[in-house]
């Protein structure tokens, strides 16, 4: 789930390819979506430390 200000910020193109912080939003996103799929799959997983 992307969060309501990277959903505005890629519909704005406020996003730009060559921004490090770009790198970073989008790492930190699929870090959650991951984290999201391995407690759907297997719901007993304990997680110490969300991303």
């Amino acid at each position: 789930m992307v969060s309501a200000a990277a959903e505005v910020a890629l519909s704005e193109n406020l996003l730009e390819s060559s921004d490090p912080q770009t790198l970073l939003l989008i790492r930190h996103t699929c870090a959650h979506v991951l984290a999201m799929a391995v407690q759907k799959l297997f719901p007993e997983t304990k997680s110490d430390h969300w991303p």
